[in-house]
């Protein structure tokens, strides 16, 4: 998590576009997950983060659409 955090502190740093994409939400509890997502959310801010699961495929089409805004720009 260190080295994550290093390497958005430097695309923060250059204002290159970034967002953290929380895995494997499908194996919490919906309400673990909403929990530990605003724990997460105040730890990241103001950065922005999906959440995704390649078993439901929940959130890929958002990681689609952010991937297809940023390389846009």
């Amino acid at each position: 998590q260190e080295e994550e955090l290093a390497l958005a502190g430097y695309l923060d740093a250059h204002d290159l576009p970034y967002v953290w994409i929380l895995t494997k939400c499908d194996k919490l509890k919906r309400a673990v997950l909403h929990r530990r997502l605003a724990e997460i959310a105040d730890q990241l801010a103001p950065a922005e983060f999906l959440t995704t699961s390649s078993r439901t495929g929940a959130g890929v089409a958002e990681l689609w659409k952010w991937l297809e805004r940023a390389i846009s720009v």
